[in-house]
């Protein structure tokens, strides 16, 4: 190879593979190099590259890749600053937004195709996408800026671009290298400042309504890298199903439980076993409680606490789990199948 006057070099080449993980075979494999020239690249990254096995130049530099609909891959690279449309038949590129060859116009003032180290590109919505860009400044030896993610509308037929929504910290916060942008289901925007200690969740608007710092509070999240870094953070509602039996104390005539991760609870159900009115053993009813806490309790002074059935119900009034309690001088914790508990209500 030879480039910028360097012969027989090294470089750090670019592959993505689809496998099929079952059948233990590759469906689609692309390489960088087959599809891109040298001289595509926005950023002088080969200035201080030596060539050598142990130093190849990294030319490329993906950062993510997306398999859409159509079977086509959206890619962002580093040093294109571009997100490129990939065939998924030919591997050819279909378009380019940003960098030195790309498609559009850009009708918001260069916003909409001025990236530095675009990360996490991703379809939202029909022609829109959204990204998170670095604006890393030392690769265009710019003063430093602020990262931002951007939510772009492309118009294929017209070949132009515009920005829909940016989003930029309060903070001043700027990552010199990773981040990611997350649409959530409420519509809201889920940043992570990769080389920064921070994330963020912005209405569609752009306004800022959470904000964490997640390392010692000594460290100055407003640097551009430090010690404690995330390549990409993501939100998602997480579903608890604990397998551990429910933890119960008695302290007096007083039970005391908690389900450790159940995060399903709305309502818990007690029940006491005691002799009805024809003399004959069974379940009654003796309170329901709304989960507010971590741990819930039941004042047995007036049923006794020999025998107790707990049970715990989500929020469509299913029952999702349910224990025998028995107290006999020691106290001891059975699972019952919640199907096969009876007598229950709410």
């Amino acid at each position: 190879m030879t480039f910028k006057g360097r012969e027989n070099g090294y470089i750090w080449d670019c592959l993505f593979q689809e496998i099929d993980i079952e059948e233990e075979t590759v469906l689609f494999q692309w390489r960088a190099s087959d599809h891109f020239k040298f001289a595509d690249m926005n950023v002088d990254s080969w200035a201080d590259w030596t060539g050598q096995d142990w130093d190849p130049w990294d030319w490329f530099h993906i950062n993510s890749v997306e398999k859409d609909d159509k079977g086509n891959y959206l890619i962002a690279a580093r040093y294109t600053n571009a997100i490129s449309y990939i065939n998924g038949t030919n591997g050819r590129p279909i378009w380019h937004l940003g960098g030195r060859n790309s498609t559009f116009v850009d009708l918001s003032e260069g916003n909409a195709t001025k990236f530095v180290d675009p990360h996490m590109a991703r379809w939202d919505g029909p022609g829109a996408v959204t990204v998170f860009d670095n604006i890393d400044h030392w690769t265009l030896g710019k003063e430093k800026k602020l990262s931002r993610g951007s939510r772009i509308q492309i118009n294929e037929q017209r070949g132009s671009a515009r920005v829909l929504a940016g989003f930029t910290h309060p903070e001043n916060v700027f990552a010199a290298a990773e981040g990611s942008m997350q649409r959530l289901e409420n519509n809201n925007y889920f940043l992570g400042y990769g080389s920064t200690n921070v994330w963020a969740e912005f209405l569609p608007n752009g306004t800022l309504i959470c904000n964490a710092h997640y390392a010692p509070q000594a460290m100055d999240h407003t640097k551009e890298q430090t010690v404690v870094e995330t390549y990409r953070i993501h939100k998602y509602s997480w579903v608890g199903q604990p397998s551990e039996l429910l933890r119960v104390k008695f302290v007096g005539h007083i039970l005391y439980w908690s389900w450790n991760g159940a995060t399903q609870v709305r309502t818990w159900q007690i029940d006491a076993w005691h002799r009805n009115g024809h003399g004959k053993f069974d379940w009654a009813h003796v309170g329901s409680y709304e989960r507010r806490a971590f741990e819930s309790s039941h004042d047995f002074a007036e049923h006794g606490a020999g025998r107790s059935r707990v049970t715990a119900w989500d929020g469509a009034k299913n029952v999702i789990g349910a224990w025998i309690v028995e107290v006999d001088g020691s106290v001891r914790v059975s699972p019952i199948n919640p199907r096969e508990a009876f007598s229950l209500r709410l």
